[in-house]
């Protein structure tokens, strides 16, 4: 894994006072706890908030399986591991301020993978990747990330429970200044996550 990666991992185990390491494969406790929880949270801060830097917007291609009775259009979703949330879908021409278009994902007949239904064409797909670059990570995210990563690490090498519940409590409120600082970032409007119509 990256240099950076490794850092993360040292400044949560600085947090907790153990000590630091060099890879996520050597032979310690500290080692084992950042390999098995670092993927975990950081999948879990990705889909809690529809953070810019780890946002992408690709061009849809129809899917050969016909759509279903209710849908106009079958497209197939990124083929890729990282996609972690959709945000919402485009299509040309169709104002980005304007009121979210339906969409519903769906898994295919032959259950290799899913699809995304729309009653739109061309369509786009924004969404939240597996951003798993920590050179793109804004400061406070990093920070929220690294009080996270901190507090599961407590708790699963046995530090102070009272430590463990500390740094929960940073890690929300850094949380709550990265997204902020994130969403006064934007120059763009889009429809927020909350507003998206999804059929359910």
């Amino acid at each position: 894994m990256a240099l950076g990666k490794i850092e993360l991992c040292n400044r949560a185990l600085a947090e907790i006072k153990r000590g630091a390491i060099q890879t996520l494969v050597e032979a310690s406790p500290q080692a084992a706890k950042c390999a098995l929880y670092y993927p975990v949270v950081l999948r879990e801060l990705l889909h809690g908030t529809d953070w810019s830097f780890a946002r992408v917007t690709v061009d849809l291609a129809e899917h050969a399986q016909e759509p279903s009775a209710d849908w106009g259009y079958r497209y197939a979703l990124p083929n890729d591991p990282v996609l972690v949330v959709p945000r919402c879908v485009l299509t040309t021409n169709y104002p980005r301020t304007g009121p979210p278009i339906e969409y519903e994902i769906e898994t295919l007949t032959d259950l290799s993978g899913k699809s995304l239904l729309a009653d739109v064409s061309p369509a786009q797909l924004t969404y939240t990747y597996l951003c798993d670059d920590p050179s793109l990570y804004d400061p406070l995210f990093e920070t929220a990330f690294v009080k996270r990563l901190a507090s599961d690490l407590a708790k699963a090498l046995n530090t102070d429970d009272r430590m463990q519940i500390q740094l929960l409590q940073e890690y929300r409120f850094w949380l709550g200044e990265a997204r902020v600082a994130d969403s006064a970032a934007r120059h763009i409007e889009r429809p927020e996550p909350g507003g998206i119509a999804a059929r359910a």
